[in-house]
């Protein structure tokens, strides 16, 4: 779904709002460090809090034609 190489597969990505439970926002940014396919990754750092989340508005409605989901998280 994404591989970060353009800009726009990273634009989309942005901080969710919890009114009820609000959470410091997330810096999120195109990086080149560790990336596994082809050259850029998405880089999100959680500035601390309980349940900081990170959501896009490129997500496809429908999943069927997906049997697996995978991503490959780094945390430091």
């Amino acid at each position: 779904l994404f591989d970060f190489e353009k800009e726009s597969d990273f634009r989309t990505w942005r901080h969710l709002e919890q009114p009820k439970a609000p959470e410091p926002r997330p810096r999120i940014e195109q990086s080149n460090e560790i990336a596994t396919s082809g050259s850029g990754c998405l880089k999100v750092t959680f500035d601390g809090g309980v349940w900081p989340t990170v959501i896009s508005s490129q997500v496809p409605g429908d999943w069927s034609e997906w049997h697996t989901f995978q991503a490959d998280v780094i945390a430091s």
